[in-house]
């Protein structure tokens, strides 16, 4: 999945910017695998490869210092309330993909606010 970030902003993005896609379904939030973390290129672009199909809600947004910024991080047992913020976030945006088997999505668009 290859996508870009929209920004209302003067066009420049954050050195910390990344882009999380999170388990739009219940029974799926707590499935670590299906969460994914990428760093938004300084264009804006992003890439994501290996994505399980189903629903995301995908999120753009300046990570701090202590917040779980790759993916190995983000799926790590002490990263459960991490990904538990993660997804209130990403729905309360919602921007939501369905992604199916064997899909290839190119020029996807995530907003930056």
């Amino acid at each position: 999945m290859a996508g870009q970030v929209e920004t209302a902003k003067d066009g420049k993005f954050p050195a910390q910017l990344f882009v999380y896609l999170v388990p739009a379904e219940k029974e799926g939030s707590n499935d670590v695998l299906r969460f994914f973390a990428v760093q938004v290129e300084a264009d804006g672009s992003f890439m994501l490869d290996h994505l399980a199909p189903g629903r995301y809600w995908s999120l753009a947004k300046v990570a701090a210092e202590s917040e779980f910024t790759s993916q190995g991080k983000l799926r790590l047992p002490e990263a459960a309330g991490a990904r538990m913020k993660l997804r209130r976030e990403a729905e309360a945006s919602r921007f939501e993909i369905d992604l199916k088997p064997c899909q290839n999505m190119s020029g996807y668009r995530v907003a930056f606010k």
